[in-house]
């Protein structure tokens, strides 16, 4: 799937996708990682989210969008 990062600034091809904690970030305290496909490359972050429940509730609408057979996804803004 190809995925356009919350601050429309990273395009990657990847389906496999986790939540992580992040800490020194105010508004900053959770991050859904991206691992680039097939590049060996370390994970990418594509987006902040402010509570774990928003990082969850992004990671559904990702799952959503691979069930339904979509190529492509773009992150919500807002986190």
């Amino acid at each position: 799937m190809i995925v356009i990062s919350q601050g429309r600034k990273t395009i990657i091809d990847t389906n496999n996708f986790y939540v992580e904690k992040t800490y020194g970030g105010k508004d900053k305290k959770y991050a859904i990682m991206g691992i680039p496909n097939n590049t060996g490359s370390a994970p990418l972050v594509l987006g902040y989210y402010s509570e774990e429940k928003l990082a969850i509730e992004e990671i559904k609408k990702i799952f959503e969008a691979i069930e339904r057979g979509d190529k492509t996804y773009i992150f919500s803004v807002e986190g």
